[in-house]
């Protein structure tokens, strides 16, 4: 089981989306910022913990949407998150890069799980 965030900011509309490092699955697509839920830990928990992870970030987010994939033995919970402004993330190992980008200008290839969520909420 995993979560994450798309994440808005309410400043400008647009959307940060993290470019994936060779060191996840997926590497080299531009994807959310997510990760595995641990134990004891709710999803929406898990997406806070890996958005302050992967992005350093720590303001405000107020949570506005969520839609759930479940494929064979994987269940992912995706939250739309809005923030007040773009920031600039602070990066782990697990993203080579980011943009502040718009729904009609995504950067390619998309992780197949983003690809997911944008053919489910349109």
């Amino acid at each position: 089981m995993a979560s994450g965030f798309w994440v808005m900011a309410k400043d400008t509309g647009r959307f940060l989306l993290c470019h994936r490092s060779p060191l996840v699955p997926e590497p080299n697509s531009w994807g959310i910022p997510s990760g595995k839920i641990e134990k004891n830990e709710l999803p929406i928990e898990a997406a806070k913990r890996e958005l302050k992870e992967e992005t350093g970030y720590h303001g405000e987010i107020e949570f506005t949407g969520m839609s759930i994939l479940e494929v064979k033995k994987l269940k992912f919970w995706t939250f739309l998150g809005v923030v007040p402004y773009e920031f600039t993330p602070i990066l782990n190992n697990e993203s080579q890069g980011y943009v502040w980008t718009s729904l009609d200008n995504l950067p390619h290839p998309l992780h197949p799980g983003v690809k997911w969520t944008l053919k489910k909420d349109r």
